[in-house]
């Protein structure tokens, strides 16, 4: 059977409700593009994610010109053939379908509200890497106050403050012992950027750092715990280390004494300030993790399920004869 003219073809009432219906789902994606970029998640992204994007609206917009004016050639009579229409509608449909893809899938980040999610569990990291930092002084001051310990006991003649001292100097190492791993936890969470996970999220993925530090995050409760319990059980420890003995038979010097006690006397200050503070942002930290353990993994999951809805238009070109 001989091929219609051009004109003919496009002035046929089915093909042209199905140009019309390509038109339409086009006009709804460019729509649709116009408020993903206005969106929480785009303005989060990368800039090279943004300009992919805007690359491949630029380019359904530009496809659905062209398409449209050979349209209006082909029904002038001034189109030989329906090859070059055939080719431009091709293209059009790619454009199509590449831009309702990322635009879909970013419309699932936006409805989950993932920037914020990952910007308030940031937040609060950074803030648990500064409480870190006091933690890290806590511990500094508390091993140079152990180090005078020791040297005192090992200077000491006397067996019963020897012993005493001994005692003492275990129930503080004790007592310490959530500082260290507080250190340890949060130490090893490696900060991130949202647009960086966000990015990975676009394309179905989640980034190793991103995943590592929600699961350390979403385990910190106990060192919480710890802290919080530091302040009322350094106390009888200090009193353990140091009530039951003469320190002027520990520190022959006065001014090694005095020093001694200004230190300790710093270091419960200390404790009894920061660690609870500590504590209390680790605990936060610890819920911001469960939310993006929980939130992350279920908006990939949908990203991933994502599938443009196809159209009768995506038959176009092998209708047009």
């Amino acid at each position: 059977m001989a091929e219609r003219p051009p004109q003919e073809v496009m002035e046929d009432r089915r093909i042209a409700g199905v140009l019309n219906d390509l038109f339409d789902a086009c006009f709804d994606a460019n729509k649709a593009a116009n408020s993903i970029a206005g969106g929480k998640t785009f303005k989060a992204l990368d800039s090279s994610t943004k300009s992919t994007f805007n690359k491949y609206w630029d380019t359904m917009l530009a496809a659905t010109e062209a398409a449209e004016n050979e349209r209006s050639r082909c029904l002038d009579g001034k189109a030989k053939d329906l090859n070059t229409m055939k080719t431009l509608l091709t293209k059009q449909l790619d454009a199509l379908d590449t831009i309702e893809d990322i635009t879909g899938r970013m419309q699932v980040l936006e409805d989950k509200a993932l920037d914020a999610i990952l910007a308030a569990f940031l937040a609060m990291l950074v803030l648990t890497q500064g409480a870190n930092g006091d933690l890290l002084l806590m511990q500094k001051k508390s091993h140079a106050l152990l180090d005078k310990m020791a040297k005192a006991i090992r200077a000491c003649r006397d067996a019963r403050i020897k012993m005493q001292l001994g005692a003492g100097m275990a129930a503080i190492a004790i007592c310490l012992v959530p500082l260290g791993g507080g250190i340890a936890v949060i130490g090893g969470i490696a900060l991130f950027g949202v647009e960086t996970a966000l990015g990975y999220a676009l394309a179905g993925n989640e980034e190793t750092k991103v995943k590592k530090a929600w699961n350390l995050a979403s385990g910190v409760g106990a060192m919480a715990d710890g802290l919080d319990k530091m302040p009322k059980s350094f106390g009888p420890a200090m009193i353990l280390a140091t009530g039951a003995v003469d320190m002027r038979e520990v520190f022959k010097n006065e001014r090694d004494l005095a020093a001694f006690q200004k230190e300790l006397k710093s270091l419960s200050a200390d404790i009894s300030k920061l660690a609870p503070k500590a504590g209390k942002q680790f605990r936060e930290l610890e819920k911001l993790g469960q939310k993006i353990g929980k939130e992350l993994p279920a908006a990939i999951s949908a990203v991933k399920s994502f599938k443009p809805t196809k159209g009768k238009y995506h038959s176009l070109p092998s209708m047009l004869k």
